[in-house]
């Protein structure tokens, strides 16, 4: 079985998945691939993964607090600026995250801490890149970081 990590990755996919902007461009992977990848995207990926001893319990679970990091990639459309069109994409990802906040049971809880902005004029048009960071608790057995204690 996978690391918790990599089903909270591939839950993240399946949620995201078939989004009004972005469709089926959804990627897991924290390098991003221009050449394959259609825009407007999404790229999900890991960034931190804390465990917290002190909640360590006698048979051996531990709790992580887990930074997942969901970048939207979009250009702008008539009528519409890049950052807005990110923004349209923003919205429509965290109402989806919002509908199932425990991930199906993987996470205690899924909340989106932070958002930043960024964009590129070196291709053709002009490229904005959000990043929304999203926080989230998962349980895992220290013996065993394949199997997440259900948190239901």
């Amino acid at each position: 079985m996978p690391h918790a990590r990599q089903q909270i990755r591939a839950k993240f996919k399946s949620l995201l998945t078939g989004l009004t902007y972005t469709g089926n461009n959804v990627y897991v992977s924290k390098v991003y691939n221009s050449n394959k990848a259609k825009l407007p995207n999404l790229n999900i990926w890991t960034k931190d993964d804390e465990t917290d001893h002190d909640k360590t319990t006698v048979n051996y679970r531990t709790e992580h607090e887990l930074l997942v990091v969901v970048e939207v990639r979009a250009r702008p459309v008539t009528g519409v600026a890049v950052d807005d069109r990110c923004d349209d994409i923003a919205a429509e990802v965290e109402t989806k995250i919002s509908t199932d906040p425990t991930l199906g049971g993987l996470v205690q809880r899924a909340v989106i801490s932070s958002s930043n902005f960024d964009a590129s004029g070196e291709a053709e048009r002009p490229t904005g890149l959000l990043r929304m960071i999203f926080r989230l608790s998962y349980i895992i057995y220290a013996v065993d970081p394949t199997t997440i204690v259900a948190t239901g």
